[in-house]
């Protein structure tokens, strides 16, 4: 048995994309609309009456844009390059767009959790993984989260809360934390050092060939694929073990199985154990993690 299992958290423990990106531009719009409206009001007497209807005539569709292009310019300034962003970063645009549009000041903090109320209030836990994290901390194995997550940690950490997992991880690390993302090792050896185990003792569970299993592997921990939600695996069906678990037949797919495999462990290989298992999903997990 593992001492230690850290886990990645969108599409491995939750739900990252519960309705298309349109239909989530649409509902994270509604909440700034919201928003602007009860600001406005209590800031009614600091505001003109041409000041309110500035804030009225903002289009939340703009704000959600506003979001959208700076995200994109953090991935090719920082993401790239396997760093993070820093934080409040994503939210300059749009705040200097609302200042510029009604005069109204609004901190980076506020931006952020209207935003995040919306993104996040509609992920739900994944089947299973509840069950999974329970089984995995009454077994005595220590549990931690690695995260890629270009947002400040506190309303992540509430989401958690809001799960209802928070209590059951010992260590939580974001990118947003330290200024590295995965595959980076910074944060899986930040995990690490929280939890007190070395990496030979741990195993780190996610959904992403690159930043989760290469990123795991590269630091030295063992690595399983939970490939159900993965965008170019979750179409497959299960092909031929390459391991223990439950496999995808990757031959219409020779990238993602080059990729693949190149993270199994080589046999006689010790000191870097590589990639030991995969499941389609969390209820799998099991004996993958306790039964080892």
């Amino acid at each position: 048995m593992w001492r230690c299992v850290l886990f990645d958290l969108g599409d491995t423990l939750t739900d990252n994309h519960p309705c298309p990106p349109a239909q989530m531009d649409r509902l994270i719009a509604r909440g700034f609309v919201v928003w602007l409206r009860r600001r406005s009001m209590r800031a009614g007497d600091e505001f003109t009456p041409d000041d309110r209807a500035r804030l009225a005539e903002i289009r939340a569709s703009r704000l959600v844009d506003a979001v959208n292009r700076a995200l994109e310019d953090v991935r090719d300034k920082y993401w790239r390059d396997g760093l993070e962003a820093p934080p409040g970063t994503v939210f300059n645009r749009l705040q200097a767009e609302i200042a510029a549009a009604s005069g109204l000041v609004a901190s980076l903090s506020e931006l952020e959790e209207v935003y995040l109320k919306e993104r996040l209030s509609r992920q739900r836990l994944l089947p299973g993984a509840h069950e999974l994290l329970l089984l995995l901390r009454d077994a005595g194995v220590k549990l931690g989260l690695v995260s890629n997550s270009v947002f400040s940690r506190e309303p992540m950490y509430a989401h958690l809360r809001q799960l209802g997992i928070a209590e059951l991880l010992s260590a939580v690390v974001y990118s947003s934390d330290i200024g590295y993302r995965k595959p980076n090792p910074k944060p899986f050896m930040t995990a690490m050092a929280q939890l007190g185990c070395a990496p030979n003792e741990a195993v780190f569970v996610g959904d992403a060939p690159e930043a989760d299993l290469a990123g795991a592997v590269g630091a030295g921990l063992a690595a399983v694929w939970v490939w159900g939600r993965n965008e170019a695996a979750q179409t497959l069906a299960q092909g031929p073990a390459l391991g223990p678990g439950t496999w995808p037949d990757m031959a219409r797919v020779p990238e993602l199985r080059l990729a693949i495999e190149k993270l199994i462990r080589p046999p006689g290989r010790k000191s870097r154990p590589g990639l030991v298992g995969a499941a389609r999903q969390l209820h799998e997990l099991g004996p993958l993690l306790v039964d080892r």
